[in-house]
């Protein structure tokens, strides 16, 4: 919400930006709805460059990762894994440290 709320506010405090706060919320909408209509799991931001490339690149997406968690609990998906690797079992953890 504070990128938005900055890129909304550009005009105000750097006047001679203002054209790229309407040029970010154009790019970040068209990811947006891409990756919603290519059902992508990722960064909603790489999905027109994975997209026109070819690629499926997955990065951590600070911003909306706890939104696809959410998600994922919410629809029951268990064949996407958390947006961080984490050790799933407490055995897990520490194994191969010795």
């Amino acid at each position: 919400m504070l990128v938005l709320a900055a890129l909304l506010l550009t005009p105000w405090y750097a006047p001679p930006l203002s054209f790229t706060s309407v040029a970010a919320l154009v790019f970040y909408g068209a990811s947006m709805l891409l990756a919603a209509l290519r059902g992508y799991s990722g960064c909603e931001v790489t999905a027109i460059s994975n997209w026109i490339l070819g690629r499926d690149d997955q990065v951590g997406c600070l911003v909306l990762s706890p939104v696809d968690d959410l998600e994922r609990r919410f629809n029951g998906s268990s064949t996407a894994g958390p947006s961080v690797a984490s050790p799933t079992k407490p055995s897990d953890r520490g194994r191969g440290r010795d």
